[in-house]
């Protein structure tokens, strides 16, 4: 179990919020130094680690414009188009983030016969990310995002056809089985609830990894209705869901996180939650939004403050906390650390525009600026 005692953090009385005095602790210089150093050691450890990422791969399709006049014929703006790219999206962004960290990254998943097929491809082999993606004769699934004026979505157009049938699955089964599972260190299972997860394909996934997951470190990323699939494995290192999503899975709907999210919410919304200790899950991420992050496990419950930005874009911002508290915990095993440096990656995310994965520079250099402007970033923990 790990040990407060062996964070450098410092407690102070926080009555800047109303709190009634409630005492918080917070990360300081000393603890900004610390974790740059570790990050610096993680660096070169990550680098020579296997992840595996299964999951529902998308294309992120940006058109970029400006809106000079509304349409004679519709009450809509016309959009003058000036700009337009594609980036990997859903499981595919996952793997593009952590290809930033280590040198082996391995994909799985759905796609389509078609030319979206063929950039999706392209902009793996750009990252050197290796794959079984299996082609279905549905499309590949993108999300066309249109902005105008200063990075504002005008509509959000998605193309997508899951209704995945048995030859595509037996597809699956059948090209997987030449993969040799044994030589990864992580496993990431990311669901965007669009049909490569079901009871079916969970049950042929544990078989795969049942035996050895004792030796793996697996992140489930799971949308509501699936979760119940991925209750079979018997082992999970790390659970990541949203607020809403945690809400349908965990039924804590009493609480009103609109309301000023003060001490005494912290408190009762720590308390609240509770593992199921029949389910084998270690450790439970729910972002929060602007309210930060909460890590919730057998031991101990934290909430950690989200760090301050000027928001541009949050499409992504899930996938790099995800991935940055995966990769962190396998290194150091350190909770704290994991979501502190996962809620600081939010926070980056969220002030870049478009799917911008964070970088390891990114987080050096806010680690930089948080030593040197002694930036008082709050938290609360809560024994079991």
């Amino acid at each position: 179990m790990e040990s407060i005692k062996e964070i450098n953090t410092k407690q102070h009385t926080d009555t800047n919020q109303g709190d009634n005095d409630k005492v918080f602790q917070y990360f300081d210089k000393s603890f900004y130094n610390e974790i740059t150093g570790d990050f610096k050691e993680f660096l070169n450890f990550i680098k020579f680690k296997k992840i595996l990422v299964i999951g529902d791969v998308m294309l992120d399709r940006w058109i970029k414009g400006e809106v000079e006049r509304i349409s004679p014929e519709a009450p809509v703006p016309v959009v003058k188009v000036f700009k337009e790219w594609v980036e990997l999206g859903g499981a595919a962004n996952v793997a593009k983030i952590l290809s930033y960290y280590s040198r082996f990254i391995h994909l799985i998943g759905f796609v389509g016969n078609d030319n979206f097929f063929k950039n999706l491809i392209s902009l793996l082999r750009k990252r050197r990310i290796t794959y079984n993606l299996i082609k279905t004769n549905k499309t590949t699934i993108v999300k066309t995002r249109i902005i105008a004026h200063n990075n504002q979505h005008i509509v959000r157009v998605d193309r997508e056809d899951t209704n995945y049938n048995f030859s595509d699955y037996s597809n699956l089964y059948n090209d997987l089985k030449s993969l040799n599972f044994s030589d990864f260190d992580i496993i990431f299972f990311i669901d965007y609830n669009k049909n490569l997860f079901n009871e079916e394909t969970v049950e042929f996934f544990a078989k795969l990894f049942n035996e050895n997951l004792e030796n793996k470190f697996v992140v489930v990323c799971p949308k509501p209705n699936n979760f119940k699939y991925f209750t079979i494995f018997n082992k999970i290192d790390f659970l990541s869901v949203n607020k809403k999503e945690a809400s349908e899975i965990f039924s804590f709907s009493s609480f009103n996180f609109n309301v000023k999210f003060n001490s005494d919410l912290i408190t009762k919304f720590l308390k609240d939650i509770k593992l199921n200790k029949n389910l084998s899950i270690k450790d439970i991420i729910i972002t929060l939004g602007s309210l930060g992050l909460s890590v919730f496990n057998q031991d101990y419950n934290i909430w950690i403050d989200s760090i301050k930005q000027e928001v541009f874009d949050v499409v992504g911002a899930g996938d790099n906390v995800a991935s940055i508290y995966g990769v962190f915990k396998y290194y150091s095993k350190s909770v704290i650390k994991s979501a502190f440096l996962a809620n600081l990656a939010g926070s980056i995310a969220v002030s870049k525009p478009f799917t911008n994965p964070v970088k390891p520079i990114d987080i050096s250099r806010s680690l930089e600026f948080l030593y040197k402007t002694n930036y008082k970033n709050k938290f609360l923990k809560i024994k079991n």
